[in-house]
């Protein structure tokens, strides 16, 4: 088979281009060092700075996991299920094991709802751990715009050790009103 000029000039670059490549970077290498700086400072073998901890954060209540809450004037949220399910590793770095699946229902009142931005986060335990969220089952994220008077529901899924599940915060966040709406109870 005979190549055409053409052919044979873009064979011989893509030949090159990846040599010339590996070249410039074993040659220019990870050389961190500027010229003209004869006395590099050397490393501090015994660091004396300590890091402050910072308590946990404090999410004070606002409701039971059964009560409604307000966004704003115009919208309402609350829980309506919380199902132990075991969790779903379906993406790299997922880990399934025993979780819950929360499901709170939004309404949007008078005016339209922009469900882009609401977060769900859950907390376990006395020193709010947070829980990790997991892919499935069952997830169905927030999305669009919610009409007014109209009712929509989300679902997430949080990893929740059996164990502590008689302390659980649900945490339902809306940019609209900036407001973050805690549930607090037992999910036993």
């Amino acid at each position: 088979m005979k190549m055409s000029m053409k052919s044979r000039l873009a064979l011989g670059v893509a030949v090159v281009l990846p040599v010339v490549f590996v070249f410039w970077l074993v040659f220019t290498g990870n050389d961190t060092s500027q010229e003209g700086d004869p006395d590099p400072i050397p490393a501090q073998s015994n660091p004396t700075a300590t890091a402050t901890v910072q308590p946990p954060k404090e999410l004070e209540p606002t409701g039971k996991l059964t009560q409604s809450q307000s966004i704003d004037e115009n919208g309402d949220v609350r829980i309506i299920s919380v199902e132990a399910v075991t969790s779903e590793a379906t993406i790299p770095g997922e880990i399934a094991g025993p979780a819950i699946r929360v499901t709170v229902e939004l309404s949007s009142g008078d005016e339209s709802l922009d469900l882009a931005g609401v977060v769900l986060n859950a907390y376990y335990g006395k020193d709010l751990t947070p829980a990790i969220t997991a892919s499935g089952p069952g997830v169905k994220q927030p999305t669009g715009k919610l009409k007014a008077g109209k009712v929509t529901r989300v679902t997430q899924v949080f990893n929740v050790p059996t164990a502590e599940r008689g302390d659980v915060t649900i945490e339902v966040i809306h940019p609209r009103s900036l407001k973050s709406l805690k549930f607090q109870g037992s999910v036993a």
